[in-house]
């Protein structure tokens, strides 16, 4: 009887083996064939300008629908003359994600968006929390430079960020905005 066991045993470990390895290779080939990524999905060294907006549903001000229009219209006319790569990423510090990415609809269209999990976000971990003096208010904006280089084989990416600006409150975010407007930065 533990003979059979044993060959019952093996028997099905040898089935599931060739299963697996026969998955395994339909999968790689669908995985290496069909196409490429998209051009923009590929990183590229340069010079990037990030603007990171950090929000709440919670906040009052972060939820006045004429600033936060104002301060999305300013994003984008910032970032498009900002003679590097553009890129806008929203920061929703909400535990409630259905809340968070509804509120960020409201500024406008992000590059990337991080929603939840409260001021433990992985968002606010890198760009609030890593400061020596962190300022964890909202709203806040956060502008940097990112300096990338890309190696192509295989595929390596180093980056820098030259810290900016940190503006907080609405308000602030809006007068600073509207500032760099008319300056044509």
């Amino acid at each position: 009887m533990a003979v059979r066991s044993v060959i019952d045993r093996l028997l099905l470990v040898l089935i599931l083996g060739v299963l697996v390895t026969t998955i395994g290779r339909l999968g790689l080939k669908f995985a290496i064939s069909p196409r490429a990524p998209a051009p923009s999905a590929l990183p590229i060294s340069g010079l990037d300008t990030v603007a990171i907006l950090v929000v709440s549903s919670l906040c009052g001000a972060c939820k006045a629908e004429p600033a936060a229009t104002e301060v999305g219209r300013w994003l984008d006319t910032l970032l498009s003359r900002s003679g590097s790569r553009p890129r806008l990423i929203g920061v929703s510090v909400d535990t409630d994600v259905t809340a968070g990415l509804e509120l960020l609809q409201e500024f406008g269209e992000f590059d990337e968006i991080s929603v939840g999990s409260g001021f433990m976000n992985t968002a606010a971990l890198k760009y609030i929390w890593r400061d020596s003096i962190p300022f964890a208010g909202v709203p806040q904006l956060l502008v940097f430079e990112r300096v990338t280089r890309v190696a192509d084989s295989p595929l390596r990416v180093a980056h820098f960020e030259i810290p900016s600006q940190r503006i907080v409150r609405l308000e602030a975010i809006a007068a600073w905005l509207r500032a760099r407007g008319r300056q044509g930065r």
